[in-house]
């Protein structure tokens, strides 16, 4: 959307309420959803969290009045986001398992794939650390069926995260290290398929999280190298 690239926020939510009233006006029921799901969005960006909820909840209803699954599944994987943005990580848990059945119901394995990653990261951030890990292990498992190098470069680099995580947690030594290493090897996997796929976004996420790496393990030559 051209007005949200340049960050006119005001001007694409009119855009997508116009757009909106004509769908309503012709009774598009697919469309209506898209578009109470895009205002929501935009609405989500700018911080008017409630007033997001709310079109999310809109927008949720006429997937459901078009029978629109993948519309649906969609939704509630926005609704996780929206409310693991605002730090209710339960809420988010329970929408993104919605979302997850739902993708499933629609035979979708590339979205379910993507909602499994967010659903760990959901779990990770409230402590959930074994949840996180088999939900990053399911969606390595669709990524690895689907060929998806990007997601299994995104799966890698977040169980590098999640296993620094229990690095941190741990207060015996040579477990810490045997997590930190374990981080090590997720992170430098996510970098080599970072790299073979041009994703120069995900090559500086893997490199400054390797540079942490290095340096929690005493390592400050390779966490300059890596900064």
């Amino acid at each position: 959307n051209t007005h949200m690239s340049l960050g006119r926020f005001e001007e694409a939510l009119q855009a997508a309420e116009s757009g909106l009233a004509i769908n309503r006006e012709l009774k598009r029921r697919r469309e209506e959803a898209m578009g109470l799901g895009q205002i929501a969005s935009i609405l989500m960006e700018t911080h008017r969290y409630a007033e997001a909820e709310r079109k999310y909840e809109e927008a949720m209803r006429a997937a459901q009045a078009a029978g629109d699954l993948e519309l649906q599944g969609t939704t509630l994987q926005h609704q996780g986001t929206l409310y693991r943005m605002q730090g209710q990580h339960e809420r988010a848990v329970e929408r993104l398992k919605q979302a997850i059945s739902v993708f499933q119901a629609a035979s979708d394995p590339g979205s379910e794939m993507r909602t499994c990653d967010l659903l760990a990261t959901a779990e990770r951030e409230r402590g959930e650390l074994d949840s996180a890990e088999a939900w990053h292990g399911r969606s390595r498992e669709l990524a690895e069926k689907l060929r998806d190098r990007r997601q299994l470069a995104a799966t890698a680099q977040n169980l590098g995260i999640l296993y620094l995580q229990r690095a941190e947690a741990s207060t015996e030594t040579q477990e810490r290290e045997a997590w930190l290493d374990k981080a090590l090897k997720s992170v430098e996997e996510s970098l080599a398929m970072t790299l073979e796929e041009h994703d120069q976004l995900g090559a500086a996420a893997s490199y400054s999280q390797l540079g942490i790496l290095h340096l929690l393990r005493g390592d400050l030559e390779l966490a300059e190298e890596n900064a």
